[in-house]
């Protein structure tokens, strides 16, 4: 998810242990209200400090396998966890403020809840954690929120600006709302009912917010993003089931579906089935409508600047209302072996490649990239150019599983 998602998230959870604590009727000091407030908003942020080392290898290598790599974990939360409590027990020694063994505890929780929460967060996505490392080095998907929802901010933001109290945190909460619902008009993939139900969600939870009692204030702005990440993971699983059965893989093998949606828009997702038929690797794209008789398939918006890079051909078989076939990308299975076997780079770049797709240029490289992220007919932050054999091997590299692994061996897991 985006940082501002990730702060308001950290907000969310600070305001809501301070309204738990003052039901139960324990006195709730004005500087611990603050010192959550800045602990779970920051906490929320620190996994993505992954962009500090990064650089330790060269682009796009560097950011693909390391962002949202090992500071995306639980060991790496609860060092966190500590680091910022240790910081905030230096500051309050120094300021010499009265809190209880109780207002300590609470603060800990919070420092070891924020970043699980990001990673929680961040698996929403169609990029992937590795949160069980290093008990496990595969990559998990959620498939289901884009990395930027506008609903998150129309739930959360009106909650939250009746609840702080500092003049200046909520004018930039008012201006990152008005900005954000502002931008969804304008934008030509986000549907006018969409923008619509943006606004009308606004304006509903500030209505409630600023009539309600604190307390009900925030479990109004916690539930209702629970109710929408809710309706996005029960979307991606409709849209996955959709595909799974259509009519274009018959006789493929699945290996995997990649399924995203478009901001703010449970009714349409972008669909990728990876597979094999016969000796070829295969990719199926297409839009999967999961409530079809509100919007069909061929209704769906799409980004109007996405022009990618690989090669498509059509698909043979008939479009529906529930699914709009967008093209193929058909290549021998042996290829891409080859390339896992022979080139170290290459064999670098699919320990993050969950949708590889390749294409050798007459120069005699290769672009090789990821289709979940090709939308330009250059390269991409996720593509990169092999060299026939390359001077050195990007080293160290992290365990990552490579995620595409059963169609370089041609092991599909289910055949049609």
């Amino acid at each position: 998810m985006d940082n501002v998602t990730h702060t308001l998230a950290g907000l969310l959870m600070a305001e809501a242990s301070v309204q738990i604590r003052s039901r139960r009727g324990g006195r709730v000091p004005s500087s611990w209200r603050t010192a959550a407030y800045v602990v779970a908003a920051v906490g929320n942020n620190l996994p993505d400090l992954d962009f500090i080392y990064a650089g330790i290898l060269p682009r796009p290598l560097g950011y693909l396998l390391h962002h949202r790599g090992h500071t995306h974990t639980v060991v790496a939360a609860i060092g966190f966890a500590i680091v910022t409590l240790g910081v905030a027990a230096v500051i309050a020694r120094r300021q010499r403020v009265p809190w209880s063994r109780g207002d300590w505890t609470w603060l800990a929780s919070l420092c070891v809840m924020a970043p699980l929460v990001h990673i929680a967060m961040d698996f929403s996505n169609n990029y992937g954690v590795h949160p069980f490392w290093p008990l496990y080095d595969g990559w998990m998907y959620g498939d289901a929120v884009f990395i930027i929802e506008p609903f998150f901010w129309a739930a959360a933001i009106p909650t939250l600006f009746f609840a702080v109290r500092a003049s200046v945190t909520r004018l930039i909460l008012a201006a990152v709302l008005v900005g954000g619902i502002g931008l969804c008009w304008t934008l030509s993939f986000i549907p006018f009912g969409i923008a619509f139900a943006l606004t009308l969600l606004s304006a509903a939870t500030a209505l409630a917010s600023w009539r309600a009692r604190p307390a009900l204030r925030i479990t109004v702005g916690i539930a209702l993003s629970w109710a929408i990440a809710a309706s996005f993971f029960v979307a991606s699983h409709a849209a996955k089931a959709a595909i799974r059965h259509s009519a274009a893989l018959v006789g493929s093998s699945i290996d995997d579906i990649v399924a995203t949606p478009l901001p703010g828009n449970p009714l349409c997702f972008a669909v990728l089935v990876v597979g094999t038929r016969g000796t070829d690797y295969t990719v199926l794209r297409a839009t999967v409508a999961t409530m079809p008789s509100w919007m069909p398939a061929d209704r769906c918006p799409r980004d109007p600047d996405e022009h990618p890079t690989a090669p498509f051909t059509a698909v043979a078989a008939t479009s529906t209302p529930a699914i709009s076939y967008r093209g193929e990308f058909v290549a021998p299975r042996a290829e891409l072996a080859a390339l896992a076997r022979d080139n170290c780079q290459a064999a670098a770049f699919l320990r993050f490649g969950r949708v590889p797709y390749w294409v050798n240029e007459i120069t005699g490289n290769t672009v090789l990239g990821d289709l979940r992220y090709d939308r330009h007919p250059d390269l991409d932050f996720s593509d990169m150019r092999l060299p026939l054999h390359p001077l050195q091997c990007p080293s160290p590299l992290p365990p990552w599983l490579p995620p595409c692994k059963a169609s370089i061996s041609g092991t599909g897991r289910r055949r049609r």
